[in-house]
C-alpha cells in the first residue's frame, strides 16, 4: 500500500468537524499515536488507516492522495466573530478538499483562456483597492460593477464551485 498523506488524516478529520481526542474515540487508537500520525513522527500501519478511514467516512484511497492542505491564511472571508473556531476548520476543510479534487480533475484538462491569474502583492500596489484596480486593467473589465464575477474568473481559465457553507 502507498505511503499515506498525513495531511489527509487532518483535512478528513476537521471536515467530520471533530478532535484528536474524538477521533481516538472512535478508532480506539492512542490520543499520542495518532498525533505523531498527524505530525509525521510515525508511518500509519495499513490495520490503522483502516479503522481511521472508517471512522473518518473516507476510502483508505484518500489517505494516499497527494496533495498539500492550503491553511486559513490562503482564504479569504469576511471574518464573523460568532462563528466557532471548530466550525472555521470545518469549512476550510471542505475548500480544500474541493481544490484537490478540482486539481486531480482538472489535471489533464487543456484550458484555454483569454485572461490568466496574477499573483499581485497588496504591498506593491499599496492596498487591495489598487490591487483589484490592476487586475481589472489586465483583464480589460470595465469600470463600474462587473456584470458576472463568475464569467470573469472563468475567462482567466479559473473555475468556479458553488458550495452551501
Amino acid at each position: 500500500m502507498p505511503a499515506v498523506n498525513r495531511e489527509m488524516i487532518i483535512l478528513a478529520r476537521e471536515a467530520e468537524g471533530i478532535s484528536l481526542r474524538e477521533l481516538e474515540k472512535r478508532v480506539g487508537i492512542n490520543y499520542s499515536i495518532l498525533s505523531r500520525y498527524e505530525s509525521g513522527l510515525l508511518s500509519v500501519p495499513d490495520e490503522h488507516i483502516r479503522r481511521i478511514a472508517d471512522a473518518l467516512r473516507r476510502p483508505v484511497s484518500y489517505f494516499m492522495r497527494k496533495g498539500k492542505i492550503y491553511s486559513a491564511s490562503g482564504m479569504y472571508h469576511r471574518k464573523r466573530q460568532r462563528v466557532p473556531a471548530r466550525d472555521l476548520k470545518m469549512i476550510h476543510a471542505h475548500v480544500n478538499e474541493l481544490r484537490l479534487q478540482a486539481d486531480a480533475l482538472l489535471r489533464g484538462a487543456e484550458i484555454e483562456s483569454d485572461n490568466e491569474f496574477h499573483r499581485l502583492s497588496v504591498s506593491e500596489f499599496g492596498s487591495p483597492e489598487n490591487v483589484a484596480r490592476q487586475i481589472r486593467h489586465i483583464w480589460q473589465l470595465p469600470t463600474g460593477p462587473i456584470r458576472s464575477v463568475v464569467n470573469a474568473i472563468e475567462s482567466a481559465g479559473g473555475v468556479v464551485f458553488r458550495c452551501a457553507f
